[in-house]
């Protein structure tokens, strides 16, 4: 022991009793040079307890140091790799030992914090992990595991939350929100429309005027002009009529005689008559007038046959058309006008344009029967409308 103490005298180059008694708060071992050379030897923490100052006097009074001279401002001694005792090189060992094993130090935590600042190589960073999908009630389990590797706390587990200020560009119902607490939640569905007819229903805007009167109308439709009939009653198996009607006059244009047919029949009249003669006659004659009606209900056979099926005319749902009045007086027969130059297109064009409307259309090229006249029933064929 008192080896060591002469060894720190001289080496420090302290004198008196004065640097002895300040030794305590020092160093024992020489600071390192800034220039780092290798000769330069590391501070070796002091592990052993102070000396009491009555040993500190007994060392120094049987053994007093050389007087030196001090200098006004003393230097850290370098002490070479060949000039060192024995001694000396044992407690630069020690203290080398000290800083490769910082564990043996750990029962009172300083080696621990030293090793921390001096160790040139990293800890390891506790492996946590912690993503804002996943549950924070799995962070005491990281906590612990970060623990029992590091002697640096462990960060808290970091819980991002994604949130929007604005909608995204598509504005779908399967959008997800994330909520504050990271818990996703789909987002509210958006309220159904209102049904477009609810405001029609209640503004329902006022229907345009007609130009016919609803008076002297029969069928719900003002263009189609007459009265209606009482239930006619069958002469023959398969004739009769419930709700018959007398037509006079559809979309202005009049019956020479008129027809007594159904209201489903008097509906495809006044369309064909709108959507087709009319525009197919045009100006010719000052315009259509009047329709020349050749026969409409009659209880009979086909083609007046005996024994054949009854005809549509039996049922209300034919009317045959032989002819149209102009305005200007002229007549245009299918019999005279069928291959004529100017009118066989013009009644070519409203026999070809009546199929579909109505379900049956026979001219002059169906059969002898119908040579001056054309047969427009509404009877429903299964493989389409039959046009001839």
């Amino acid at each position: 022991m008192i080896l060591r103490f002469k060894l720190l005298a001289v080496l420090l180059g302290l004198s008196g009793g004065a640097a002895w008694a300040s030794a305590p708060e020092m160093s024992m071992l020489p600071e390192v040079r800034p220039d780092g050379s290798a000769e330069a030897v590391a501070p070796v923490p002091d592990a052993r307890p102070a000396p009491r100052p009555e040993d500190l006097a007994a060392e120094v009074s049987d053994n007093p140091p050389e007087a030196t001279e001090t200098p006004e401002t003393p230097e850290t001694p370098v002490i070479a790799e060949g000039d060192a005792d024995p001694e000396q090189a044992e407690l630069i060992a020690e203290a080398a030992a000290a800083e490769a094993e910082p564990e043996a130090e750990t029962e009172t935590g300083v080696a621990v914090s030293r090793g921390l600042v001096m160790s040139p190589m990293p800890l390891p960073r506790p492996e946590v992990a912690v993503i804002a999908e996943e549950d924070v009630a799995d962070a005491p389990a990281a906590e612990a595991a970060g623990l029992a590797r590091s002697p640096l706390p462990v960060p808290r587990p970091r819980v991002v939350v994604r949130t929007r200020t604005t909608p995204p560009a598509q504005d779908g119902p399967e959008r997800l929100v994330a909520a504050s607490s990271g818990v996703v939640s789909p987002a509210p569905p958006k309220p159904k429309a209102r049904p477009r007819g609810l405001l029609a229903a209640i503004f329902r805007a006022p229907d345009k005027p007609s130009k016919y009167p609803r008076e002297g109308s029969v069928c719900g439709d003002p263009a189609i002009r007459g009265q209606t009939l009482p239930p006619i009653a069958a002469r023959l198996r398969g004739c009769g009529l419930e709700n018959p009607v007398r037509v006079t006059a559809v979309d202005g244009v009049a019956l020479t005689t008129p027809a007594t047919i159904s209201c489903e029949t008097a509906g495809a009249l006044r369309r064909w008559v709108s959507g087709v003669v009319k525009p197919v006659v045009g100006r010719t004659g000052g315009g259509l007038a009047a329709l020349r009606v050749a026969a409409s209900y009659s209880c009979r056979t086909r083609n007046n046959i005996p024994g054949a099926k009854i005809s549509e005319h039996g049922r209300g749902k034919a009317i045959d058309i032989s002819g149209f009045v102009l305005k200007d007086g002229g007549l245009i027969t299918v019999l005279n006008g069928w291959r004529h130059r100017v009118q066989g297109p013009m009644l070519k064009a409203m026999h070809a344009k009546a199929c579909g409307t109505f379900g049956t259309v026979l001219g002059p090229h169906a059969d002898r029967h119908h040579q001056d006249h054309f047969h427009l029933d509404v009877a429903s064929h299964g493989y389409g409308p039959y046009c001839r």
